[in-house]
């Protein structure tokens, strides 16, 4: 679809046939801030376009004229034919697993670990300490409470004496 978006040369699809200065060559598409998205909640999809002028624009007026967009941008039924390929489709040499962290190899030799599984009693010791930390926290802060409640009370009562 990003293809169908930044085409130059297709005549139906693309932002080139909508926004008037791309039409007229007044500036370029800006495609790291151009693309689309979808709103999960609401089935919408959002499409933005951002501009580069090729010469300086200082009235709001003529670059509200420049970006405006003369009907729908398109990306069906266009001039052109794209690839159909989808990601479910795409060779597993086209995906690039460079930014993928694999934890099934060591940090020190990068040897793969044959099913080592870690030892029992470093989980039990980790939950054991975490149990007892919300466990002290919580006590702390229900003597805490009930110190400053009977202070309070304890105020109270003196000022009652008086």
């Amino acid at each position: 679809m990003r293809k169908k978006l930044f085409s130059t040369t297709d005549t139906v699809c693309g932002w080139n046939n909508v926004v008037y200065c791309l039409k007229n060559n007044l500036c370029t598409i800006d495609a790291d801030k151009s693309g689309c998205t979808t709103v999960d909640n609401d089935n919408i999809l959002v499409i933005t376009y951002a501009v580069n002028f090729n010469a300086p624009v200082f009235d709001y007026k003529i670059k509200d004229q420049y970006i405006a967009k003369s009907s729908r941008i398109k990306f069906w039924d266009c001039s052109e034919t794209y690839s159909k390929r989808r990601r479910r489709d795409a060779d597993e040499s086209d995906i690039e697993f460079s930014s993928f962290e694999n934890i099934q190899k060591r940090d020190v030799n990068n040897t793969f670990i044959g099913g080592s599984e870690p030892e029992s009693s470093e989980s039990t010791y980790f939950a054991t300490t975490t149990t007892v930390g919300v466990c002290t926290v919580v006590l702390m802060t229900v003597l805490l409470t009930v110190l400053f409640v009977r202070m309070r009370k304890q105020q109270s009562e003196d000022l009652e004496a008086l």
